[in-house]
């Protein structure tokens, strides 16, 4: 793990923000006044931020509220202590740290990229954040599967990973919604043909 000082992992923060936006480890280390070889393992042990145009939730810890949590559990102080400074509930500091690294090895910059990353993914569908699964939901559409069949499909053949786990509802929200132009045209055509085939009868898709 690298151990950081209050001053350093802003800085490593910084690099880090800087190489999401487009920088190189050159650039990015120099506009926040680190070393390269710093953020290169920075980046080796919890890997790169997403930021995108992240928009912080109402309630959520600032980089400010991790940087004063940091030095306050560098000083050993209370969850209480340090809440009552920050004006946060005792509760709210506790599980910062407890998903963080625990009163032994908090880490700020840990914590600021989790939630970052964590935001990004959010804000993403889960076409954009799961795209081997939904490559995998267009090849069965494409064999006039239905959403039905695909989510039941899905979820028996790989119980353990719910991951590639995804409702029907959430495949026709991605055909109908997420879908654009000719990819749209073309799974709304495999939808109908799959259904055509079902009132005929002639449907053979087995689970």
């Amino acid at each position: 793990m690298v151990h950081v000082s209050s001053l350093s992992w802003l800085m490593l923060l910084r690099g880090l923000e800087g190489l999401a936006c487009g920088l190189t480890f050159v650039e990015a280390s120099s506009a926040a006044g680190c070393s390269v070889s710093s953020l290169k393992r920075c980046v080796a042990e919890h890997g790169r931020m997403e930021i995108g145009d992240r928009k912080r939730r109402s309630g959520e810890l600032t980089v400010a509220e991790r940087d004063e949590i940091f030095r306050g559990v560098c000083r050993g102080e209370s969850d209480a202590v340090i809440a009552r400074r920050l004006g946060r509930h005792r509760g709210t500091i506790g599980r910062e740290i407890a998903r963080n690294g625990g009163r032994d090895g908090y880490g700020p910059l840990r914590a600021e990229i989790r939630a970052c990353n964590t935001a990004r993914r959010e804000r993403l569908s889960w076409t954009q954040a799961r795209p081997l699964v939904w490559e995998r939901v267009q090849e069965l559409l494409r064999e006039w599967w239905s959403p039905e069949q695909i989510a039941m499909f899905l979820r028996s053949s790989m119980p353990d990973r719910p991951d590639w786990h995804v409702s029907h509802e959430s495949i026709y929200q991605a055909i109908y919604v997420q879908a654009k132009g000719t990819l749209k045209a073309e799974l709304v055509a495999c939808l109908r043909t799959q259904r055509a085939n079902s009132l005929l009868g002639n449907g053979t898709v087995q689970l």
